[in-house]
């Protein structure tokens, strides 16, 4: 019984006198974010190899959506990515380029329509690494539908799977009233629909560039250029800027070809606690490069 009361004291003791562990270091304020890199588009597309026409009569711009009408068109794309994370004593860098195939539709349904667009995947390199086609395949396809109004509007869309919005507000953008060769048109951008994606904010210039034949269509190129505000989710900023020369046949009424360039710079910053409370708290900064290249043609 002695041995157990000295033995029960001691450990009291002990208990008693124990150093309660450190708190943790308060977090700190987050640091300003750095100023985003310049940024432009590789390309202006202000030259082509297209057979010129002559300039004619001021243009008007629609698209034929009268019932049972179709416009089938083909996609690809290819984007390079750069990630920078930088934050306490670590700082690494992931380059990917990944190439994607889609095909989008334009139906018409008397007055009004919708343009479907699938897009998938068909081929990725992370640190000049080709991905397995298991890995591929868990990338989700792009699938979404758009109602579609005769002035090249939207007015709704579903996203049924993707990520990233293809942006076919932009591509497919209509003047708002007749163009001559020479004249501008500008409209302003809000692309808000996809959650795990950027908010874009500002405005497309679009120019009517000139007269074109693409195989039997006499077309009308539109030349746009596009500045955005990029707002990515969670802490952080972003700018878009991009060129887009898309030409559209104004008496049939829909679009022949589409080339674009997209160029984006994001920085994100996030707080990170480590999992040892003794370590201080750091603030990590994540910044996004990227650029696409896109060409959506029509399937005459």
């Amino acid at each position: 019984m002695k041995t157990f009361v000295v033995a029960a004291a001691l450990a009291l003791l002990a208990a008693c006198d124990r150093t309660p562990p450190p708190a943790p270091p308060p977090a700190k304020a987050p640091p300003p974010l750095p100023p985003l890199p310049e940024i432009k588009p590789p390309e202006d597309f202000v030259q082509d190899g297209f057979l010129e026409l002559p300039a004619g009569d001021a243009a008007s711009f629609g698209w034929d959506l009268r019932e049972g009408a179709q416009h089938k068109y083909a996609y690809g794309q290819e984007s390079h990515l750069v990630l920078t994370v930088s934050g306490g004593k670590e700082t690494g860098k992931v380059g990917s380029r990944t190439q994607w195939k889609g095909d989008a539709m334009v139906v018409g349904g008397g007055g009004r329509g919708e343009l479907v667009f699938v897009g998938a995947p068909i081929a990725q390199w992370n640190n000049n690494q080709p991905l397995s086609s298991e890995e591929l395949n868990k990338i989700p396809k792009t699938v979404v539908q758009y109602m579609l109004r005769e002035d090249g509007t939207i007015p709704s869309r579903q996203v049924r799977s993707g990520q990233e919005d293809p942006k076919f507000d932009l591509f497919f953008a209509l003047p708002a009233k007749d163009l001559k060769p020479g004249d501008k048109d500008v409209r302003e951008v809000h692309l808000t629909h996809f959650m795990e994606d950027a908010k874009y904010h500002g405005r497309q210039e679009i120019t009517h560039a000139g007269r074109r034949k693409i195989g039997r269509h006499e077309c009308v190129k539109l030349l746009s250029t596009v500045d955005l505000e990029a707002i990515p989710p969670g802490d952080g900023n972003g700018r878009l800027v991009g060129s887009i020369a898309a030409y559209v046949d104004p008496k049939e009424r829909t679009f022949v070809r589409v080339d674009a360039v997209f160029v984006i710079a994001v920085d994100v910053r996030r707080e990170v606690n480590p999992a040892d409370p003794t370590v201080e708290p750091y603030w990590q900064l994540n910044r996004v490069q990227a650029d696409s290249r896109v060409t959506i043609t029509l399937k005459d």
